[in-house]
């Protein structure tokens, strides 16, 4: 690359990450307990040195409830049993969130939060980019691959949700992969220190955001040693490699013996793990199965197979947790959670080289034309057809290009008359004006980054009778309330109905009126009297 070039791509970028962050900013009102829970750890990490979040401890009492009769939960109390707040590093190695604290404390959580989330994703694009003009690759094509990835739902539609450390993992893991694809590559001569240090730069960076993270970096090293023998002929590539697995599994093992205290007691993972090798067939049937497949292929998926058999394996090992147990956390929610942040840079990678080994067997200026052209038209045409929340095929309705978030950006600051957001958060911001300070609310997820900052929250229908306001989602109709929703249950939807409409008769019963309903987001505020 040309330094004008590189200048030009580096003022590319830092402008598409000030306006992402700033989007994400503005829109921090329609963001969720996630969200909450990781603003409030780093206040808390500046304020006593804990990550740790009151708001959070109170899941820890509902999730007891999601499989109880109906019966039972219309008379209990619903009052909050944990009384210490949650500590994430109990459950998490998340670490990293006291560096962010110190940023947390220049410019404040939000800020913080929003700005690496773009540049989380940003960089995502900007290092494929990067890679494919170090390999040869012309702007065009080089651009067309990025466009790919912009299209690819799991990426775009995961920038626009709610915040993870996870994801800040996801621009490492992928110069992690790129670096080490090089220096297996040199290995067989003098290995450019650079690539070394960026390796192990890379590597330790996207293993410190979380335990997770730290599992994938320890495949990975493994990956390349095992699978690559110029690595292992290579000694000082062989002894830095066994000394990131030596580095990473002591990590783990002190996190593990230490700190980690399994209070969600790993989300059932090792059931579902074993749930699916007892009858592998039924993982096929799994909801968001259909949505997984046609996401993963389509926009990104067609470049792995020309990778290369040892990285199609790496694809392969980098979403068979997903595969093995959480089908559907990401797929199920329009790819807006956290769950294929894991595999989603192997995606990437792979599918890079994928792309290279196609531009390598089309050296004709013609030929390579047609092929980019049927790239695009490809690409655009599952844009345009795909619902990324299915897996269908539809008549064009842009469903995945409408939720991408450079189109949510251009109607919000373009055209705010079309934009979701703009009228969203008018009405959400409006909790901030109903609910005065210091009282007590007990509230679903979407009403808490209004509310967080100078309340005390639960997490609706904890502490729902000793709350001054409950906000809850519904709808009103002549003055009366006609739908209620809120609660949560695993025994289906017949007892959920059941559950929401108990719980509106006994906060009628304990002196709760309707305050003021919310009808473009849909909700509704109660006050006790």
């Amino acid at each position: 690359m040309r330094t004008i070039e590189k200048w030009i791509l580096v003022a590319a970028s830092a402008i598409l990450v000030i306006s992402v962050a700033n989007f994400f900013y503005r829109t921090t009102a329609l963001k969720h307990l996630d969200s909450v829970f990781l603003f409030e750890s780093t206040l808390n990490i500046l304020d006593s040195g804990r990550p740790v979040s009151q708001t959070v401890s109170t899941y820890v009492d509902l999730r007891e409830t999601f499989e109880a009769p109906i019966e039972k939960l219309c008379q209990s109390d619903w009052e909050r049993k944990t009384l210490s707040p949650y500590n994430v590093i109990n459950n998490h190695a998340y670490f990293a969130l006291y560096p962010i604290a110190l940023l947390a404390k220049a410019v404040g959580p939000e800020s913080s939060f929003a700005f690496l989330n773009a540049l989380a994703h940003i960089l995502l694009l900007v290092v494929p980019f990067f890679f494919l003009r170090s390999r040869g690759i012309g702007i065009g094509p080089s651009f067309i691959f990025t466009v790919c990835i912009a299209l690819y739902p799991a990426w775009s539609n995961s920038s626009v949700g709610d915040y993870y450390l996870d994801r800040l993992y996801m621009p490492f893991a992928l110069l992690s992969l790129c670096f080490m694809h090089r220096v297996v590559q040199t290995a067989k001569g003098q290995t450019n220190p650079y690539l070394l240090l960026g390796m192990v730069a890379s590597v330790v960076a996207a293993a410190a955001f979380t335990e997770r993270a730290t599992l994938m970096m320890i495949g990975t090293v493994a990956f390349f040693l095992f699978f690559f023998p110029q690595a292992r002929k290579n000694a000082v590539v062989r002894n830095i490699l066994l000394s990131l697995l030596v580095l990473l599994g002591a990590y783990l093992f002190i996190y593990f013996k230490f700190f980690f205290a399994g209070l969600e007691e790993g989300g059932g993972l090792l059931s579902k793990a074993l749930t699916t090798f007892s009858d592998p067939s039924g993982r096929f049937h799994a909801p968001g199965w259909s949505a997984f497949i046609a996401v993963n292929v389509l926009f990104l998926g067609l470049f792995i197979p020309f990778a290369g058999a040892r990285y199609i394996a790496l694809a392969l090992g980098a979403i068979a947790p997903n595969i093995l147990i959480s089908i559907g956390g990401a797929e199920l929610n329009g790819w807006t959670t956290h769950y294929h942040a894991m595999y989603m840079p192997f995606i990437i990678f792979v599918a890079m080289i994928g792309y290279i080994q196609i531009l390598n067997r089309f050296h004709g200026r013609a030929s390579r034309f047609l092929l980019l052209v049927g790239i695009v038209a490809f690409v655009s045409t599952a844009s345009a057809r795909i619902n990324p929340f299915t897996g269908g095929f539809e008549d064009p309705s842009f469903a995945s290009t409408k939720d991408n978030v450079f189109a949510k950006m251009y109607r919000f600051y373009f055209r705010p008359d079309k934009s979701y957001e703009r009228v969203a958060l008018d009405a959400v911001k409006t909790l901030d004006v109903d609910i005065p300070p210091k009282v007590k609310v007990s509230a679903i997820e979407g009403a808490m980054p209004v509310l967080y900052r100078s309340r005390s929250l639960s997490l609706y229908p904890i502490d729902i009778y000793t709350s001054n306001y409950v906000v809850i989602s519904g709808a009103v109709n002549n003055g009366r309330v006609s739908t209620v929703a809120g609660a949560i249950t695993y025994l289906g939807t017949n007892q959920l109905e059941t559950l929401n409409r108990c719980l509106l008769q006994k906060m009628i019963e304990k002196g709760f009126l309707l305050y003021r309903a919310v009808p473009a987001v849909g909700l509704l505020i109660f006050k006790r009297v």
